[in-house]
């Protein structure tokens, strides 16, 4: 049996479904009397954000630590000494991995390790892409992004499957999910969950 297949990727949420043809679950209507099914919503990254964002703040410390220290050398370390720091800045950069996929609630956590890992190679000449002041501005910024979204949690969304025929938002805010493969027999869509309660 043939079964039809959606990967939603609703762009700039960091949303990633999949879901069945004829989906079944809680039935809502809109103001037009369309019936939709309530079909997922993001519950789960909501648990993440909170579960982490104590251990993110934390790692934020040690980002900044790090740079702290880079910043205070005078030279490189020699010998020994270098190899040693740039395992200890690539371990730190390995530790912002437990806060999630790419675009997750704490991404920018994440990337902030990346991006000091980054600086460290910039100043200890081992990347020339960028100028120590440039790779600075760059996790300093990301750094920023990431407390930013430790204090702001992602807003609860819920995942709505419609009619084909129903192409305008069913809600306040509702933003289509990108379908690949087989045509499907429903539309999916992401939606604030404030904007189905209303």
């Amino acid at each position: 049996m043939n079964k039809k297949m959606l990967v939603g990727l609703l762009v700039g949420t960091g949303m990633l479904g999949v879901a069945q043809a004829a989906p079944e679950g809680v039935r809502i209507k809109n103001k037009s009397n369309i019936e939709f099914v309530v079909v997922g919503n993001n519950a789960d990254v909501l648990a993440q954000h909170d579960a982490k964002r104590v251990d993110a703040r934390k790692y934020v410390e040690k980002l900044k630590q790090a740079i702290t220290e880079i910043l205070e050398m005078k030279k490189l370390p020699e010998g020994p000494a270098l190899p040693a720091q740039h395992k200890k800045i690539v371990a730190l950069m390995k530790e912002g991995e437990v806060f999630g996929p790419f675009l997750g609630p704490l991404d920018k956590c994440r990337r902030a390790g990346i991006d000091t890992n980054s600086f460290w190679a910039v100043m200890s000449g081992g990347n020339d892409s960028s100028t120590p002041d440039e790779a600075l501005t760059k996790v300093s910024e990301r750094i920023h992004e990431c407390e930013v979204e430790i204090k702001s949690p992602p807003t609860s969304k819920v995942s709505l499957a419609g009619p084909v025929d129903q192409t305008k938002p069913p809600f306040k805010g509702c933003l289509r999910v990108l379908e690949l493969g087989d045509e499907l027999d429903y539309i999916e869509w992401t939606c604030p969950a404030a904007s189905i309660d209303s």
